[in-house]
């Protein structure tokens, strides 16, 4: 079965971990679109409004810079990995690409593309009949 550590490397390694203050990026705005709230950047592909949700409140600049890998993976693995039941997916390779895209485009458009793919009802929701045609792939 694929290892969710390894995913979670897989995402992080793709997204970087250097804090990122870009201007014209909606997730570094605290209000999720360009010019709304404070831009306070990005890290390990963890946006404004994500860090905001970790924390329960608005969050600063410096809270972004000093983000830990530690809260990142607390973070990732209810929001992004247990919707996907990566624990039960057999290839590490297909866990790995369906964790990122669901991290970048969200886990239920991640698993409807998915179920297109494999020509399974689209439920956008990591359902039995999805994951059993995953893992036959793999």
């Amino acid at each position: 079965m694929a290892d969710k550590i390894l995913a979670i490397k897989y995402m992080l390694g793709i997204e970087g971990d250097d804090w990122e203050l870009a201007s014209k990026d909606n997730g570094s705005w605290t209000g999720g679109a360009i010019d709304a709230g404070v831009n306070i950047g990005t890290k390990y592909g963890i946006t404004a409004q994500d860090l905001a949700k970790m924390l329960g409140r608005t969050p600063t600049i410096e809270d972004m810079k000093n983000l830990t890998l530690e809260k990142v993976t607390a973070f990732l693995e209810p929001t992004y990995l247990t919707p996907i039941r990566i624990d039960e997916i057999v290839s590490q390779n297909e866990a790995n690409k369906l964790a990122e895209s669901g991290y970048n485009g969200g886990v239920e458009t991640a698993i409807g593309m998915i179920q297109e793919a494999l020509g399974v009802p689209v439920t956008k929701k990591m359902d039995d009949v999805t994951l059993n045609s995953l893992n036959e792939l793999g």
